[in-house]
């Protein structure tokens, strides 16, 4: 009998000896630290593992910003101890190669095969990487743990550095940047910064903020060409302009990394495909968080992954909800600037702005055959619960028949 042929003979041993369930989790975000504390909310009392590509305990993503500083700040959602007394097994540094949904095991990159009764996949989402030049080592990203400790060691030792990208990411990084004292360049492709959510006087509000903060701020550009050796040193732009820097940064988005969803029958594309109790097209394989798409729409943000982490937990447990496709704000802010975005605020039949620009504040809500269809606020902090509201409960336009 060889090792393979061992393994499953044990394997079906246990199952004939232990009735309960064994639930494996793909993933350490929120969704599958969601999924995970739902479960036993539930009072799931079978066995539950997490297995992750990090060595860090599932963390606070939205507070990695603070290593830039190096605060003491608590990134953990929780510590071992609550792992421990929850029954919850971590397994840290393991990586996830493949799922045979046909003998219901994962293949670990070590060569471990761990069966399991429900598989739970929130393994998230990388950063986007320039397929060109990834041969140069300053080049950097920012989504995981290890990608903040690198950005916060290149900040501390170089004095110039190019942020790419004009969206959330890009204006928080050149900000924080631009705070630890760096020359800082901000490179977007587009007309405006935020383009999909803002109108021109908004963006001009923006603009003028970050020149306030020295940051440099570049439109309607992009790299063409690195120069350097091992390091890129300049950057020439499409606008024929050329840049001397220590270190990039890309902030160009997000994708999922589902190679080890090649060769089986879970469909997905680039995303994962799930109904709104987060099933797969495979049974025993449910899906959460910035992998997935839920009825053709992607809404990569902290709040739905959370929220489709307990969905999917409730499903296993035959709680049945469903999870609603709710669109979340957007806010950026950075000292006493703040910038408030919610729905379209691009199309519109109608709409109702003021704007102070003697103040930098800027207040808009546009509507769509009647019903209100986005806000947008600019140093308009005390409005937000009014806005979200408004935008939310789709008020009716105002001055209707007027």
């Amino acid at each position: 009998m060889n090792h393979l042929q061992e393994y499953h003979e044990q394997k079906k041993a246990q199952n004939d000896s232990n009735t309960k369930r064994r639930v494996v989790i793909i993933g350490s975000g929120i969704a599958a630290v969601s999924a995970a504390e739902t479960l036993r909310r539930l009072n799931f009392d079978g066995a539950i593992s997490i297995y992750s590509e990090s060595a860090q305990l599932p963390y606070e993503r939205r507070l990695l910003s603070k290593q830039l500083y190096h605060k003491e700040t608590q990134l953990s959602l929780h510590d071992a101890k609550w792992y421990e007394e929850k029954d919850i097994t971590l397994h840290l540094k393991q990586r996830v190669i493949h799922i045979d949904t046909k003998r219901k095991e994962l293949h670990l990159a070590n060569h471990q095969l761990v069966p399991y009764d429900e598989c739970i996949i929130a393994t998230g989402a990388k950063a986007k990487q320039p397929h060109d030049f990834y041969d140069y080592e300053n080049l950097l990203t920012y989504r995981s743990f290890e990608d903040a400790v690198k950005l916060s060691e290149y900040a501390k030792r170089n004095r110039r550095c190019i942020v790419v990208g004009g969206g959330i990411l890009g204006l928080e990084l050149a900000c924080l940047l631009a705070d630890a004292h760096l020359e800082v360049t901000l490179i977007e492709q587009l007309p405006s910064l935020l383009a999909k959510h803002m109108d021109p006087a908004a963006a001009h509000l923006l603009h003028q903020y970050l020149k306030k903060e020295k940051i440099h701020v570049m439109l309607n550009t992009q790299i063409s060409n690195l120069y350097g050796i091992s390091r890129a040193e300049g950057a020439e732009l499409t606008n024929k302009k050329y840049i001397n820097t220590d270190f990039i940064v890309y902030a160009i988005g997000i994708q999922a990394d589902l190679d080890f969803l090649k060769n089986t029958d879970i469909k997905h594309d680039q995303l994962i495909h799930v109904d709104r109790n987060m099933r797969t097209s495979t049974a025993h394989i449910y899906a959460c968080g910035d992998a997935v798409e839920c009825e053709g729409v992607h809404a990569s943000l902290w709040k739905n992954a959370e929220q489709q982490g307990a969905i999917a937990a409730m499903t296993i447990c035959n709680k049945q909800q469903e999870y609603e496709n709710a669109i979340q704000p957007l806010l950026f802010q950075h000292d006493q600037f703040s910038c408030f975005m919610a729905g379209n605020i691009r199309q519109s039949d109608q709409y109702i702005e003021c704007l102070d620009e003697e103040n930098s504040k800027f207040e808009k809500y546009t509507y769509q055959n009647g019903m209100c269809s986005g806000a947008l606020l600019i140093n308009r902090k005390e409005q937000i619960p009014y806005a979200w509201n408004t935008y939310q409960s789709k008020a009716a336009y105002p001055f209707a028949g007027k």
